[in-house]
């Protein structure tokens, strides 16, 4: 046998030597890779508290009456609730206890509110509506940045993009069928969000 038929056929061995090193390399480095399951979950329970609680604050605005207080509390309850299974489940760090992501939660909501006064901003619906809307965005956003915590990967712009949109979408309904004195505000908001996602991240660590 020649030596370039040798070369020739040992080519295609190499290749595969070559990719089965470079599927190792891979799945090492995704086993490696910063994957981060308890800090996944809190994340994710950041953003349903938000949503839970601004739903509070949307059911309030719409009755023309104070926030029921036991509606935050069942929100406030659940967030503990899931920070105790993530911690359950081992691999948390020392950081990012449950008290202190649930006041950033409630620093966010109370900001939305204030920014968003149904006697100002518009009728009660309208108030209603947008607090619904950011609360989704909220709890939309943080679960992008929870998928990539738990798969060990950047979070997928993709996905950032699409909370966008439909938060922009809400704002739009919201702004054609129940009457808002204020319109356009959906960057503003949009921005508030990515705000809230900061801080979050921040308190986790």
């Amino acid at each position: 046998m020649t030596a370039a038929r040798k070369g020739r056929e040992s080519r295609p061995a190499m290749r595969r030597a070559l990719v089965a090193v470079l599927i190792l390399a891979a799945t090492r480095s995704a086993a490696e890779a910063a994957r981060e399951p308890c800090l996944a979950l809190k994340t994710k329970a950041a953003g349903t508290d938000a949503a839970a609680q601004l739903r509070c604050e949307a059911r309030a605005a719409r009755r023309l009456t104070a926030v029921d207080s036991g509606c935050l509390a069942r929100a406030d309850a659940n967030l503990r609730a899931a920070f105790a299974g993530a911690a359950r489940g081992g691999g948390c760090g020392p950081g990012g206890g449950a008290t202190s992501v649930a006041a950033v939660v409630d620093a966010f909501a109370s900001a939305v509110v204030r920014s968003l006064p149904p006697g100002v901003h518009g009728g009660p619906r309208c108030a209603a509506a947008k607090y619904t809307a950011v609360g989704q965005a909220a709890a939309r956003r943080l679960g992008c940045h929870a998928r990539a915590l738990r798969l060990g990967v950047p979070v997928g712009g993709a996905c950032l993009r699409h909370t966008a949109l439909h938060l922009r979408r809400a704002m739009r309904r919201a702004e054609s069928r129940v009457g808002c004195n204020v319109n356009g505000d959906a960057a503003v908001l949009d921005a508030a969000v990515d705000g809230f996602i900061a801080a979050v991240a921040a308190a986790l660590k």
